[in-house]
C-alpha cells in the first residue's frame, strides 16, 4: 500500500513528494486547501495531485482529493473509482451534503476523493454549493487538494483557485510554452492567492 500504480513507483520519487508537502507546510503553514493547476494540458498536475494528497494521508492527515477538471477528469482513472457522482452533481443539487458524494481512495483510510461527476450542466446556485462544498470539507479534512482544470481550457478552475488557500502551479521541465505561462499568470493573479511554483521533472 505505499504506492499507487502508475504514481510514485521507487524511493526517490516518494521521498520527492514527501519533501513537496514538508516544504509547502514549512513555507506556507495552516494551508488546508490547495488547488493544483497548469498553463494547458500534459504539465502533470493531476498525477501531482494525487501523489500529494496520498503523502498527506500516509502522514496521518485526513485529506480530501477533489477533481475538479471537469472537462477532462482523471482522479477516477488513477484510483479506478466509478465517476457516476461528485462535483458536478454536488454543484446541481439544491440542499447537497459532502458526504454523500465522496468515496474512499481503496488505498488508504485516510483519503477520500471527491471525483468530477458526469457533465455539469447549468446549475443556477452552483457558486453558493462550490462555497458550501469547500467549508464542508473543511470540518471534515485537515488537507483538501483540488485538481483543477489546465487554465487554458476552461475558467471554472479559477472559481475553485479563488476558493483555495495555497495554489501549485505546475510547469513541465522542457514542455510549458513561455506564452502560456504568462496567459495563465494573469489569470492567477486576479484571484490574489499565494502561488508556489512546481516544476515537474518526472515522465508523465
Amino acid at each position: 500500500m505505499s504506492t499507487i500504480p502508475p504514481l510514485v513507483n521507487n524511493e526517490n520519487e516518494v521521498a520527492s513528494f514527501r519533501q513537496l508537502a514538508e516544504n509547502i507546510d514549512l513555507n506556507f503553514e495552516h494551508k488546508q486547501i490547495i488547488a493544483v493547476t497548469s498553463s494547458q494540458k500534459g504539465e502533470g498536475k493531476s498525477t501531482i495531485a494525487a501523489n500529494l494528497a496520498f503523502t498527506y494521508a500516509k502522514e496521518g492527515f485526513q485529506t480530501l482529493l477533489i477533481d475538479a477538471n471537469l472537462t477532462s477528469p482523471m482522479q477516477d482513472t488513477i484510483f479506478d473509482l466509478q465517476n457516476y457522482k461528485g462535483v458536478s452533481t454536488y454543484l446541481e443539487e439544491e440542499s447537497p451534503l459532502l458526504q454523500r458524494f465522496t468515496l474512499p481512495s481503496g488505498y488508504i483510510r485516510t483519503l477520500d476523493l471527491l471525483t468530477s461527476g458526469p457533465h455539469l450542466a447549468k446549475a443556477q446556485n452552483y457558486r453558493q454549493n462550490l462555497e458550501q462544498l469547500l467549508e464542508e470539507a473543511k470540518k471534515y479534512y485537515r488537507r483538501i487538494i483540488i485538481d483543477t482544470s489546465a487554465l487554458d481550457v476552461s475558467d471554472l478552475s479559477l472559481e475553485f483557485i479563488q476558493e483555495s488557500e495555497l495554489t501549485l502551479f505546475i510547469a513541465r521541465k522542457k514542455y510549458s510554452e513561455q506564452k502560456e505561462v504568462q496567459r495563465a499568470f494573469k489569470k492567477l493573479k486576479r484571484c490574489d492567492i499565494p502561488i508556489a511554483i512546481v516544476e515537474n521533472e518526472f515522465k508523465s
